[in-house]
């Protein structure tokens, strides 16, 4: 929502959540052209009400979506346990060599849990935070969750030396 009231063109939409609630991430979006990637494992409300061209992602690790995707002789797609970690395999998979995160900031950014412009929610400055290494070389607060996101970035990245990969985010892990 944030790129598109931007102007911001966006190439493809990717949806991972299985909760419902997610409905509110789309609704100025349900209309739109730009196609709609998602996890068989996504809240399917989402992809059923969606207007515009849609693609099934089968994630690997998940027996259900390796079996159909075998059967259908399609790719399998590391999902990392976020939206952004299986946006970068999936554009590893179509070939990109670069990629560009805007708004990845894997901390709380002024304690912020989004960006600006979006839900704004504080979070409570007394939270278990673990302080880890900024882009900017100085400490922020992250939590468990956002460092696994890190430390899978890391791997793959040392995997994937194909791809580079650049933080365009102000602030953040």
């Amino acid at each position: 929502q944030k790129l598109l009231g931007l102007g911001i063109e966006v190439d493809y939409i990717i949806h991972t959540d299985a909760q419902k609630k997610t409905a509110y991430h789309f609704r100025n979006s349900f209309n739109q052209q730009t196609p709609l990637l998602f996890l068989s494992t996504a809240a399917p409300y989402i992809a059923r009400q969606y207007a515009g061209p849609k693609y099934l992602i089968y994630q690997e690790g998940f027996d259900k979506a390796e079996k159909m995707a075998k059967e259908k002789g399609e790719n399998v797609f590391e999902t990392g346990g976020s939206v952004a970690t299986t946006a970068l395999d999936v554009a590893v998979q179509l070939g990109a060599k670069d990629c560009v995160f805007v708004g990845l900031d894997l901390a709380y950014t002024n304690y912020y849990a989004h960006a600006s412009n979006t839900s704004d929610m504080t979070v409570d400055k007394s939270g278990d935070f673990i302080m880890v290494s900024g882009v900017n070389e100085e400490q922020v607060p992250t939590n468990g969750i956002f460092l696994s996101y890190i430390k899978w970035f890391e791997e793959y990245l040392k995997r994937h030396k194909e791809i580079t990969v650049y933080d365009a985010t102000e602030g953040g892990a």
